[in-house]
């Protein structure tokens, strides 16, 4: 009886030690395939695409079940290899690891005819998907170029900024945003400059306002010679009078020069007018004068012919490269857009242009003086590109 006990003892410790050691393994097992797939899963976190972009990139498929093969041999040494697994059939992108060991047996074969017992464990993430509006500006710089803009400062509430380019800042140069998760986008190198908030790298954007159906067409239009009289038309080389000139509700299409002087005052007492600048010489120089309450219309301007926009105070043609001036030592105050996509705003001195509602879209801008300003109040972002990218990884088994 004793040794018949003893037998059936030691065979009963035989057992609990060999799947006490299988329970060890598939403890391990499991650690390893959870560190395996969140690893994997990490290398897909803040990918661009979607579920079936992101698990046809070979490239990036071998990359996370590299990483999976990395922590899974970390934490289980001498572990077969395995292959991760992606699925996009609930609707988002899910990765699962399997990790299996074989536990060798002693005693155990007894009971289970084989000299091992294989632990399988697996561990699954799933990644949500996060959509991103990339490149959203209601002041864009489009000039993928060097951008100077001195000392100036330039504020814009309630919306974005956006360089293409690299920036050259001045030391006072200050660069404000006020907007919730407002955000100041450079695609280049920065240089000097304050920004509030930090500017961010961002990547070089396309025109926002491409869809502009640019030559606009003067059908109906006629030449004319005196802005501040006649009204809505077409015109050339203008020098306004050292006086107040109101432009009347309409659209004015400028195939010239139109120059300012020292007491000049161009407005549109709050009518809504549209000055489109036409290549090659269109151009509008406001040095030294003043350009007061120049009010776009919040629907095409009265009488434009089709195909003019909405919303526009000054329109230049998109390979028009003449300057936006308004150097000197006055203000400019402009309610509406402005686009000139290879035009620059040249405000030296202590200039200082107010713009309501924007956007601004230009080259570049350039402003020396240490006063010179640039402030876009109640901003609306234009353009920017939606991009869906995988999120958090969340342990979903």
């Amino acid at each position: 009886m004793v040794a018949f006990c003893l037998l059936a003892l030691c065979i009963c410790a035989g057992l609990v030690t060999d799947f006490g050691l299988a329970y060890v393994n598939k403890r391990q097992a499991q650690t390893a395939a959870d560190a395996a797939v969140l690893a994997a899963g990490g290398v897909f976190a803040g990918q661009a695409g979607n579920c079936a972009s992101l698990t046809g990139n070979t490239d990036l498929m071998r990359s996370a079940n590299d990483a999976a093969d990395q922590l899974r041999l970390e934490n289980l040494p001498g572990s077969p290899d395995a292959d991760l697994e992606s699925s996009c059939a609930t609707g988002t992108l899910t990765l699962d690891y399997h990790v299996n060991i074989n536990s060798p047996l002693a005693f155990g074969q007894m009971v289970m005819n084989t000299d091992h017992v294989n632990v399988d464990r697996e561990a699954q993430v799933t990644l949500r998907a996060v959509a991103k509006t990339v490149g959203a500006c209601a002041l864009c710089f489009l000039g993928t170029e060097q951008v100077d803009t001195g000392n100036a400062d330039y504020t814009v509430t309630g919306a974005n900024i956006h360089i293409n380019g690299n920036l050259t800042a001045g030391p006072n140069g200050v660069w404000t945003v006020s907007a919730p998760g407002g955000q100041i986008g450079a695609s280049g190198t920065v240089r000097g400059g304050q920004f509030s908030p930090s500017w961010t790298p961002a990547p070089v954007i396309p025109d926002p306002l491409a869809s502009m159906p640019l030559p606009l067409t003067t059908t109906g239009l006629t030449a004319k010679s005196n802005p501040c009289t006649d009204g809505p038309g077409i015109y050339g080389d203008f020098a306004f009078p050292k006086s107040v000139c109101t432009l009347k509700q309409g659209a004015y299409v400028v195939t010239g020069k139109w120059g300012m002087k020292n007491n000049s005052t161009l407005t549109s007492g709050g009518s809504g007018v549209t000055l489109y600048f036409k290549s090659p010489d269109g151009v509008l120089d406001a040095k030294n004068g003043t350009i007061d309450n120049l009010t776009a219309p919040t629907g095409p301007p009265s009488g434009a012919p089709p195909g003019w926009p909405s919303g526009f105070a000054i329109i230049y043609d998109r390979d028009n490269t003449n300057g936006i001036s308004a150097q000197g030592n006055n203000s400019t105050t402009v309610t509406g857009g402005i686009y000139g996509k290879s035009a620059t705003l040249e405000f030296n001195g202590t200039s200082d242009f107010h713009f309501v509602g924007g956007p601004m879209v230009v080259k570049g801008g350039t402003g020396n003086g240490n006063q010179g300003t640039v402030f876009v109040d109640g901003a609306v972002n234009v353009g920017g590109n939606q991009r869906i990218s995988a999120g958090g990884t969340e342990m979903t088994k």
